[in-house]
């Protein structure tokens, strides 16, 4: 006969982000959201003046 294991049962949390009210975790994914954001507008922010000077140079030829 199969015995069912007493942890089914249990109220326990499964596992560490249960731990997170929901506070922190709209605070976590806020400031995620607000990396990937600075981390784009630093990119770009970067990267257009050099693709407009490349195409400046190829085409100034």
């Amino acid at each position: 006969m199969l015995m069912q294991s007493s942890r089914a049962n249990d109220p326990v949390k499964s596992s560490a982000a249960d731990d997170t009210t929901a506070a922190e975790r709209a605070w976590t994914v806020g400031h995620a959201r607000a990396f990937i954001v600075g981390l784009v507008v630093a990119l770009v922010g970067f990267w257009m003046p050099v693709v407009f000077g490349w195409y400046l140079w190829a085409t100034h030829a």
